[in-house]
């Protein structure tokens, strides 16, 4: 049965059709709300993925600060474990204040090392010299009690040789004579006397000895003394020049035992910087001979010498009287400019 949409028209369609329009337009709308469906779903994946992207990228940042922090903190620790610089001073170790560079303490190390370095060094000539003052003083003590003792025993000696002599004067054999008594009791003391007289020549014996010890010990420890300061301010002081030295005192008319006999270190070098300057004005004279006859040098730009302009005039003029040319008395005139030297 026919279907018209328009009576006026009387345009219709079949059941047909209409049908096919309305299924056409079933799927056409089905097909928008596809596309429609379709874009939400990508629009909604989009805004998922960002929102993904944005979690990944907050998640990445606190891991990050996260790391930092760690770090920080592991810095933290190892300032806070590191272990305290030590210095070390007059035999004591302080600790240095937290945070100081090491270079800063190796410096003050070194300072405080160079410090007290200087100050062993002191106290150990302070006490070195404290050491010889004392050994002087003991062998002074030791010389004056022996000279002492030798002074007593010279004055007890001679006081028995007096007596020795006055009964050496008696005749004991007429004596024993006429007091027997008395000749044996003056022969009794001078016996006695002799017996004295020998123990003090041999305590006096005895003590020269020990002065002789004392005087020559004395000698050997000032010279050891001398010849150390020596060293320490001549580094070159070698058997060779102490000869010089020996000789250039003995122009001075010392002797040798006075040369060797000389204890202060002092005297010495005084003599060393004598010999020294002596040599130095001797050799001044061979200096001076051999700078004035070295070689003068020429200035740049001064030109050639005097001998060399001369004989340029010389063969100017003999090329000029054999030739006769005006190029030749040219050269020749040229040759006498150069010889008289450049105008000022």
């Amino acid at each position: 049965m026919p279907f018209t949409t328009n009576p006026a028209e009387g345009v219709g369609i079949s059941e047909d059709q209409a049908a096919a329009q309305i299924l056409e337009k079933m799927g056409g709308g089905r097909a928008a709300e596809s596309s429609e469906g379709s874009d939400d779903d990508e629009f909604e994946a989009n805004e998922h993925d960002e929102q993904d992207e944005a979690g990944q990228s907050d998640e990445d940042q606190g891991e990050a600060e996260e790391g930092e922090s760690s770090d920080e903190a592991g810095d933290g620790a190892d300032e806070g474990d590191a272990a305290p610089i030590e210095l070390e001073f007059g035999g004591q170790k302080h600790l240095m204040p937290k945070g100081t560079p090491p270079e800063v303490a190796a410096a003050v190390q070194t300072f405080t090392k160079s410090i007290q370095a200087d100050y062993t060094r002191k106290t150990q000539q302070i006490a070195e010299q404290q050491r010889y003052v004392e050994a002087d003083r003991q062998a002074v003590m030791q010389m004056k009690a022996l000279s002492q003792q030798t002074v007593d025993a010279m004055a007890y000696l001679r006081m028995i040789d007096k007596q020795l002599e006055q009964i050496g004067k008696m005749d004991l054999l007429a004596l024993s004579e006429q007091d027997p008594v008395t000749a044996q009791r003056h022969m009794l003391h001078s016996q006695q006397l002799q017996s004295e007289r020998g123990q003090i020549v041999e305590a006096l014996q005895q003590s020269v000895f020990q002065q002789n010890q004392l005087s020559q010990q004395a000698v050997k420890q000032a010279l050891d003394r001398c010849e150390k300061e020596l060293r320490e301010h001549i580094p070159d002081l070698t058997p060779e020049l102490l000869r010089q030295l020996d000789e250039y005192g003995k122009s001075y008319g010392y002797t040798v035992q006075e040369l060797q006999g000389v204890t202060d270190a002092r005297l010495i070098r005084i003599l060393d910087k004598a010999r020294r300057y002596d040599a130095l004005q001797a050799a001044k004279p061979q200096v001076q001979k051999r700078l004035a006859a070295a070689p003068k040098t020429v200035k740049p730009g001064t030109g050639v010498s005097k001998n060399a302009n001369e004989r340029a005039v010389e063969v100017a003029d003999t090329r000029l009287k054999k030739s006769g040319k005006p190029s030749d008395a040219a050269a020749a005139f040229l040759a006498r400019m150069n010889r008289k030297g450049p105008r000022k």
